[in-house]
């Protein structure tokens, strides 16, 4: 999966692969409840989950380099009149991206964003204006990471739980502690499931999920 995804999503395979090992040995897996089919199933998650972050980021990248550009010949044919080589190289990269599938299974509320209705609509074509592209990277980078944290947000739920059944004890996901007995339909409903928090912050310093309130 992680060579499928490299070469898919144009990564350096060596680095994709080491970001995926850090993040499982940074999970707090519950090896007791955790089967052999639970494992290969938080690797997958977790494959899925680091791939969609660096297309995010890759995007996001991108979309600056494209808001850098001036309105200079920002028409149709842009590129052939604005600083040629290097708008070339940019052009690549964003024809590179074309080849990836935007995500279209959001979360609630999600498409309500201006700029991830650019991206649910489909790549504009190369030669569009630059303010036009960027905007629709800065969509696609939000659905990517979207994606990534409800990939996320399953692996921890295994994790800790076993399977994504309804949690049998407190568990942390996405940074976040989830009440025992909560279901996994109840937790990707909230706003919760949607963020991921920084991997590094004490555990004592996050907050309670409480739902229904």
């Amino acid at each position: 999966m992680i060579t499928d995804r490299a070469n898919r999503f144009g990564l350096d395979r060596d680095k994709f692969e080491s970001d995926v090992q850090m993040q499982l040995d940074r999970m707090d897996i519950d090896r007791t409840k955790v089967s052999e089919g639970g494992a290969k199933q938080i690797g997958d998650f977790v494959t899925n989950a680091e791939g969609a972050r660096a297309m995010g980021a890759r995007a996001k990248d991108l979309a600056e380099q494209f808001d850098g550009i001036t309105g200079q010949g920002a028409g149709s044919g842009w590129f052939a009149v604005v600083n040629g080589q290097e708008v070339s190289r940019i052009r690549r990269e964003y024809q590179g991206l074309m080849g990836s599938q935007v995500v279209k299974n959001l979360p609630p509320g999600s498409a309500s964003d201006a700029d991830i209705k650019l991206a649910i609509g489909g790549f504009p074509p190369p030669n569009a204006r630059p303010s036009t592209i960027a905007k629709f990277l800065r969509g696609m980078s939000k659905l990517q990471d979207m994606a990534a944290n409800l990939d996320q947000s399953k692996a921890d739920w295994i994790a800790g739980n076993g399977n994504l059944g309804t949690l049998q004890r407190d568990v942390f996901v996405n940074g976040v502690r989830v009440a025992k007995g909560t279901t996994y339909g109840e937790f990707s409903k909230t706003a919760a499931a949607r963020m991921r928090r920084e991997q590094d912050r004490d555990i004592s310093n996050r907050g309670y999920m409480r739902y229904g309130q």
